[in-house]
């Protein structure tokens, strides 16, 4: 098997591949130094960014405030 692409090494990472696709490039990367080494940089790319998200403050809005931001006339008038 010739190395896969970056999107398919990318979904076999997030578990996105069908089951024998997944087998056949398990088996690739276990035989490949550098398949295997770019699939450690996007699980740990991946480890980084929800790290990120946990550090991100989020302040809840109250319900009165979205509705009162809705009906302004701002956001009204606002193509979406």
């Amino acid at each position: 098997m010739h190395c896969p692409d970056e999107q398919t090494l990318t979904s076999f990472a997030d578990g996105e591949l069908a089951p024998g696709e997944a087998d056949d490039v398990g088996r690739h990367v276990a035989r490949c130094p550098a398949c295997a080494e770019f699939l450690q940089e996007q699980r740990q790319l991946d480890a980084l960014g929800r790290m990120a998200l946990t550090l991100i403050p989020v302040t809840p809005l109250s319900s009165t405030v979205g509705s009162e931001a809705w009906n302004s006339r701002d956001l009204k008038s606002r193509p979406h």
